[in-house]
């Protein structure tokens, strides 16, 4: 629900039609089922535009997660994670990149999952290779960076807030304040205004791609030595 309430806002507007739902419909598969459009898009139009279009995907979750475990997906956490990220990929706007949030963010699943802010970080740092394919760009990153973070969904949960909140108020995309940024030193990308490709329109679910056979570094020689996150 999170992901489909809003669309091409910031936090605090997604927040606000995320309560809106809560306070007028209700989170449970079965009350949101049961809503009238009419009651959904004006909540959806608080989150941005193709609000109709996203009403459509309110309802599609619903009842998907009426399908798969009567309103209750907590069942899903018990199963193998291949499994489970799966059942999650089915839901609109989620894919595979959604499917790695919700099962970190669960405490399921200790993998490095990255949205567009923190991979455009960890991209100017030279972990992975840039790719017009946001998926490739993606996979090319997590795998380059994996190996230096812990093993445990604390620490990957701290590291994916810490890079996103960087690449929101720091390294933005098109002028990143590098005169602010605390690891400009170690940063090959510093003083330099690199655009990466900006995540597709909808980004989590056009990640489906296969991760790339081998994870490539760019600028290796400068890459900065990283502590494990914890």
């Amino acid at each position: 629900m999170w992901h489909n309430v809003a669309y091409l806002v910031d936090d605090e507007h997604r927040l606000r039609a995320y309560r809106a739902l809560e306070r007028r419909v209700g989170l449970d598969p079965k009350a949101i089922a049961a809503a009238s459009n009419e009651d959904l898009l004006s909540i959806a139009k608080l989150g941005g535009p193709i609000a109709d279009k996203r009403v459509q995907k309110l309802k599609a979750c619903a009842e998907l997660a009426l399908a798969l475990g009567g309103g209750d997906l907590g069942q899903l956490l018990s199963e193998p994670t291949a499994k489970a990220r799966r059942q999650l990929e089915r839901f609109p706007s989620i894919g595979a990149i959604g499917a790695e949030q919700i099962l970190l963010f669960c405490d399921a699943w200790p993998v490095l999952a990255l949205e567009a802010h923190g991979l455009r970080v960890l991209l100017r740092l030279g972990y992975g290779v840039e790719s017009d394919d946001y998926a490739s760009a993606y996979r090319s990153a997590q795998r380059a960076a994996a190996s230096e973070m812990a093993e445990q969904c604390t620490g990957l949960q701290r590291a994916y807030m810490l890079l996103r909140l960087h690449g929101l108020n720091v390294c933005k995309r098109s002028a990143p304040h590098c005169g602010e940024c605390a690891i400009a030193s170690m940063c090959p990308s510093a003083g330099k205004v690199v655009e990466i490709a900006a995540a597709p329109a909808t980004a989590l679910a056009a990640t489906t791609a296969k991760p790339a056979a081998k994870p490539a570094r760019k600028n290796s020689a400068t890459k900065p030595a990283r502590a494990k996150a914890k």
